[in-house]
């Protein structure tokens, strides 16, 4: 079935191509159709774009789609102690999220007041 698809191209093309140039008068033909000039381009038009579609789907359904990705878990709280240690807290946050491809939200939530144990 493929086969003959792409067998019909080559007629379709010429005779599309053939009745676009008498449409243009590029080239004239005294031959009495029982059609006219553009109702053949018209069926020849449709005919080449349905079996470009149908080419078209056939493609895209053999395309794979690769299963998607668990999202990264962490288990590792991150709590800052001093103004030092939250600078590195921060900076691994923001390592862990550069590595989680944006499926993992961060919160960070600052104290007013620092509570010491």
């Amino acid at each position: 079935m493929e086969l003959l698809r792409k067998i019909l191209y080559v007629p379709l093309v010429i005779v599309l191509g053939g009745a676009l140039l008498l449409i243009f008068n590029v080239i004239s033909v005294d031959i009495d159709l029982p059609l006219s000039i553009e109702a053949i381009a018209t069926i020849a038009g449709i005919a080449l774009t349905g079996l470009l579609i149908l080419d078209a789907r056939a493609t895209v359904s053999s395309w794979e789609h690769p299963e998607p990705e668990e999202p990264p878990v962490s288990t590792k709280v991150i709590y800052p102690k001093s103004l030092e240690e939250t600078v590195e807290a921060m900076q691994e946050a923001e390592e862990f999220l550069a590595k989680a491809n944006g499926r993992v939200e961060i919160s960070i939530d600052i104290e007013e007041e620092y509570e010491e144990d």
